[in-house]
């Protein structure tokens, strides 16, 4: 269980759980996998949550031990779902999942996992689409969000 600075058990991604899924899960997959397609440079795109702060000296770190060299993508803005189509995938499953009331945590995860693969390949093609007109929006509004 991770904790928040107050000690309390977190409802968000901490520090150090951030540099625990980069160090155990998305590096070491990524390696995998682009090794398997002889790729050793390679790009992660985070959302500059203030818990990402040190995800590029986590990067650096491991990258020093490893045969891939993976970069952050830099200047990304926090909380992005003006850029990043999967805030909107994740903000339409947490509805999804909140509007059913699970009592459990097996419960709640099953929904989880559920909705992700039942996401409607519809909103997929919409959010696709939409991309370069996003891009226009935020680059007049110079990095402000959109209003949507």
């Amino acid at each position: 269980m991770y904790r928040n600075k107050k000690g309390q058990p977190s409802r968000n991604i901490t520090a150090l759980e951030y540099k625990d899924v980069l160090e155990n899960t998305l590096l070491p997959c990524g390696d995998r996998i682009f090794a398997a397609q002889g790729v050793s440079h390679w790009v992660i795109q985070h959302d500059n949550d203030p818990s990402h702060k040190q995800g590029s000296q986590f990067m650096a770190n491991w990258a020093a031990s490893y045969t891939s060299s993976p970069t952050l993508l830099s200047q990304w803005p926090p909380h992005s779902p003006d850029l990043n189509l999967i805030e909107n995938c994740w903000s339409h499953v947490q509805r999804r999942v909140n509007a059913q009331g699970h009592d459990t945590l097996k419960n709640c995860m099953t929904a989880v996992k559920y909705e992700v693969e039942h996401i409607p390949q519809s909103m997929l093609r919409r959010l696709y689409k939409s991309m370069p007109k996003r891009l226009a929006r935020v680059i007049e509004l110079e990095g402000d969000r959109l209003k949507c």
